[in-house]
């Protein structure tokens, strides 16, 4: 759909169109379902959270400017609404930046070869605050900024709890690794 398209079907939406709701909704619907997922890792609860993000898109659809605004603006209530969600279920609560420390290794790349499957896998078995923060950083590319006031903690602890997350994964992927030489 270009701009220009899409343009009009926001126009349309703003004056209440169910049928340009319903473009909107086939055009972004597995996007945002998929950002829930990686949060929630529960299908019906994903759905759940995109259908009602949805809703308060189109119940609020006055607020959004642009067509090239709109999916990230979706994307923003879909991932806070996970996020809240996730905490109401699981109450996951963020390392205190008081307890908080950093390495100053200035190495933080992950070299660990490795197929996408396996890191997927490992991923998904992190400690789930590590987890979130893994994928809201590099599935959804949120800044430490964003992320840090997605989820309600400083900057620095962002940075500290993706390094965390990294040395975690560097080493369930080389003892992987280690088992099957």
């Amino acid at each position: 759909m270009h701009v220009v398209q899409t343009q009009s079907v926001l126009e349309a939406c703003r004056k209440g169109s169910r049928k340009a709701q319903m473009e909107l909704y086939q055009l972004h619907v597995q996007s945002m379902y998929t950002s829930a997922y990686r949060i929630l890792k529960n299908k019906e609860l994903a759905e759940d959270i995109v259908h009602d993000s949805f809703i308060v898109s189109f119940e609020k659809i006055h607020q959004c400017q642009e067509e090239a605004h709109y999916k990230n603006w979706l994307k923003r209530i879909v991932l806070n609404r996970s996020l809240d969600e996730l905490k109401r279920l699981k109450k996951v609560q963020f390392v205190p930046e008081e307890f908080a420390s950093i390495s100053d290794s200035s190495d933080e790349e992950l070299l660990v070869e490795t197929s996408i499957e396996n890191l997927l896998r490992e991923v998904n078995q992190l400690p789930e605050q590590n987890r979130i923060i893994v994928e809201l950083f590099y599935f959804e590319n949120l800044s430490h900024q964003e992320i840090s006031e997605q989820l309600s903690i400083s900057y620095e602890n962002s940075r500290i709890l993706l390094y965390r997350a990294k040395q975690l994964l560097k080493k369930r992927l080389e003892n992987g690794h280690k088992q099957f030489a």
